[in-house]
C-alpha cells in the first residue's frame, strides 16, 4: 500500500489509482460469495398461506414460531449467522462499489488529460495535478480490506 501511495505522489494521479481500486473492487462483487444457498428449513419456518406475513424487522433465530421447548440445533445457528454476515458484507460492497461508481465522472476528466498528456509528450513534461494521495487512501484501503476478509466488515457495537 505504501509503494501504491509513493507513486501517487510521484508519477500518477489519484484518479489513476481510484479506477484501478474501483475495477478490482467491481471484480470482487462481481464474484460469485463463495457460500452455500440456506435450505427452507433454516430460513424460514413452513407456513401455509394464512399465515404468511412479511414482518418489519429480521427474527433473529430464537424469535421465531418455533415452540420454546424445541430448541435449535447449534450448527443450523452457526450457519445461519455467518450466511448473514457473508450476506450483510456483500450488500455492503454492493453499496460501496456504487458510491465509488457515482465518484468515477469526477475522476474521468483528469484521466483523459493525463493520457493525452503521455501519449503526446510522454513522461518528459510531468503531470502537475492530482497528485494528493491522501484523498484517495480511505478507498485504496477499503478495498484492499473488502478484497481479502472473511470476517464482517462493519461490526455493531452495543
Amino acid at each position: 500500500m505504501s509503494l501504491i501511495f509513493v507513486l501517487i505522489y510521484l508519477f500518477i494521479p489519484w484518479q489513476v489509482a481510484f479506477l484501478g481500486s474501483w475495477l478490482i473492487h467491481l471484480y470482487t462483487c462481481a464474484t460469485p460469495m463463495s457460500r452455500e444457498p440456506v435450505p427452507a428449513s433454516i430460513s424460514s419456518p413452513a407456513l401455509d398461506s394464512s399465515e404468511l406475513s412479511i414482518p418489519l424487522a429480521r427474527l433473529e433465530p430464537d424469535q421465531g414460531s418455533r415452540s420454546s421447548s424445541e430448541p435449535e440445533p447449534e450448527e443450523n445457528g452457526n450457519y445461519l449467522q455467518s450466511y448473514r454476515c457473508q450476506a450483510d458484507n456483500h450488500h455492503h460492497s454492493l453499496h460501496f462499489l456504487l458510491l465509488m461508481t457515482w465518484l468515477l465522472p469526477l475522476a474521468a476528466p483528469v484521466l483523459a488529460v493525463w493520457v493525452r498528456t503521455l501519449m503526446t509528450a510522454g513522461f518528459t513534461t510531468p503531470f502537475s495535478g492530482g497528485h494528493f494521495f491522501l484523498g484517495v487512501a480511505p478507498f485504496l484501503i477499503f478495498v484492499d480490506f473488502a478484497s481479502w476478509t472473511t470476517g464482517p466488515l462493519f461490526v455493531k457495537h452495543r
